[in-house]
C-alpha cells in the first residue's frame, strides 16, 4: 500500500516533538535568584523558577530568611508560592508562609466572577486580570491594585518611575499599602527590590552581586 506524504509528515512531527517534550521536559524560562540584605548584611535568599509547560506558565517563588544577633537566631520567615497562569492571566496561586512562627496562606483559583481567593484575610472574589505581590512579571508597576501573597489582601497601590543617573535597570517607585522600591531590566526581568522595615533597610540583589551601597534616606 502506498504511503499518503501529506498525512505521514505531520504525524512524524507530532511524534517528534512528543519524543522532545519527554526527554527535555518544561522548559526553564527564567531562574531569578537574589541574595536577602539586611543593613548590609546577607540574611538569606528569594529564587523565582518560570515554566513553560504547554500553554501554562508555572511559576515557583520560595523565600527563606533568618536573622540572627550574636549568633543567636532572633527572627526566621519562610514563604513558598505557587503559580499557574495561562493567556497572561493568573489562574491558580497556593502560598504558604511562616512570618516567624505566624502562619498564612492564600489559594486562588480563576472562575466565570474573577478569582476565587481563600486566604488568612478571608475568602472574596478579585478581579480576573489581578496580579500577585510576586513582581516577576513588570506589567505589576501598571496596576493599582495587587494580590498580596502573604495574607490574601487587595491592596491598593500607586506607582511612579524614578530613574537616578547610572542605573542599568528601570525603577518603580510603589506607594500605597505597599511601601518598596522594584526595578527591572531591558528584557521585563525583575532585577532588585528594596524596601524598609522596623529602622533597617532591605535589598535583594541578584545572587553573585554585592551588597547595594547604603541609601542616605528611607525609601519615600
Amino acid at each position: 500500500m502506498a504511503m499518503d506524504a501529506s498525512r505521514t509528515v505531520p504525524r512524524l512531527a507530532r511524534a517528534l516533538v512528543a519524543i522532545l517534550v519527554v526527554a527535555t521536559g518544561p522548559a526553564l524560562a527564567s531562574d531569578l535568584r537574589f541574595t536577602v540584605f539586611r543593613d548590609g548584611t546577607p540574611i538569606g535568599t528569594h529564587r523565582i523558577q518560570v515554566e513553560q509547560v504547554g500553554d501554562e506558565t508555572r511559576v515557583a517563588v520560595d523565600i527563606a530568611l533568618e536573622v540572627k544577633i550574636a549568633f543567636v537566631t532572633v527572627y526566621r520567615y519562610s514563604h513558598r508560592n505557587r503559580e499557574v497562569w495561562r493567556d497572561g492571566r493568573l489562574v491558580s496561586i497556593d502560598t504558604a508562609t511562616d512570618d516567624d512562627g505566624t502562619r498564612e496562606f492564600v489559594q486562588g483559583k480563576a472562575g466565570p466572577a474573577g478569582l476565587a481567593v481563600r486566604s488568612t484575610a478571608g475568602s472574596y472574589t478579585a478581579p480576573a486580570d489581578v496580579l500577585p505581590t510576586s513582581y516577576w512579571r513588570r506589567p505589576t508597576v501598571d496596576r493599582r491594585q495587587l494580590l498580596d501573597t502573604q495574607k490574601g489582601r487587595l491592596l491598593g497601590v500607586r506607582v511612579e518611575r524614578a530613574d537616578p543617573p547610572g542605573d542599568r535597570a528601570a525603577r518603580y517607585r510603589v506607594r500605597g499599602e505597599l511601601d518598596l522600591d522594584l526595578w527591572y531590566d531591558g528584557d521585563d526581568r525583575l532585577r532588585r527590590i528594596a524596601f524598609d522595615f522596623k529602622g533597617s533597610q532591605f535589598d535583594y540583589a541578584p545572587v553573585g552581586q554585592p551588597a547595594p551601597a547604603p541609601r542616605t534616606a528611607a525609601i519615600r
